[in-house]
């Protein structure tokens, strides 16, 4: 799972070749908002998404997946809606 949400957020960032940095910020902001500890790759938009979720311990945003019964491919319109999907409620304020 952790593999295909990489993938889901390649293709977000890549969406985008000229500001992919840009959003790859903000998501690292908006983890760290909510207390977890990032240091993802920003060589490129592919190394970014797979240091993110395959270094960094994000299982418990998978595990939030897996119980939504969701697909990575479903999440998301923009990477930063891709993270605040994937980060429980009590994150982002609801």
């Amino acid at each position: 799972m952790l593999e295909r949400l990489a993938d889901r957020m390649t293709v977000l960032l890549k969406s985008d070749p000229d500001n992919w940095e840009f959003y790859a910020l903000q998501v690292c902001h908006a983890l760290t908002e909510v207390n977890f500890a990032v240091d993802p790759s920003l060589a490129s938009a592919r190394a970014f998404s797979r240091t993110l979720f395959l270094e960094n311990n994000l299982y418990s945003l998978a595990r939030k997946l897996i119980e939504t019964g969701m697909a990575p491919e479903e999440l998301g319109c923009s990477p930063i809606d891709l993270m605040n999907t994937l980060l429980p409620s009590v994150y982002h304020g609801e």
